[in-house]
């Protein structure tokens, strides 16, 4: 029983020095962990949001294309009109706000 749990703990070495990498690796990931935790969170949320942002770019330029191609099966081609969507898409506005 006894060589059965050192080998579970000690990862089948029974001479010490697979214990002593184990209380390596978690001391240095435990230091790891506790120094840059926030960071890593960050770093996270930065390419969470990143990822967003691209598959929000994405969808718009597809609903962009998409728009063209009715407004050129129902009403023709024309550069004005592309004019005409590219500002209706490109503005917007913060109405204020009662409080």
């Amino acid at each position: 029983m006894e060589s059965i749990l050192q080998g579970w703990l000690f990862g089948g070495d029974t001479t010490g020095t697979s214990f002593i990498w184990n209380v390596i690796w978690f001391t240095v990931l435990f230091a790891l962990i506790f120094f840059f935790n926030q960071r890593i969170q960050l770093w996270t949320y930065q390419r969470n949001v990143e990822k967003a942002a691209v598959k929000l770019e994405i969808l718009a330029k597809r609903g962009r294309e998409r728009l063209l191609e009715v407004v050129k099966q129902f009403g023709g081609e024309g550069e004005e009109k592309v004019k005409a969507i590219d500002n209706f898409l490109e503005f917007f506005a913060i109405e204020p706000v009662d409080r």
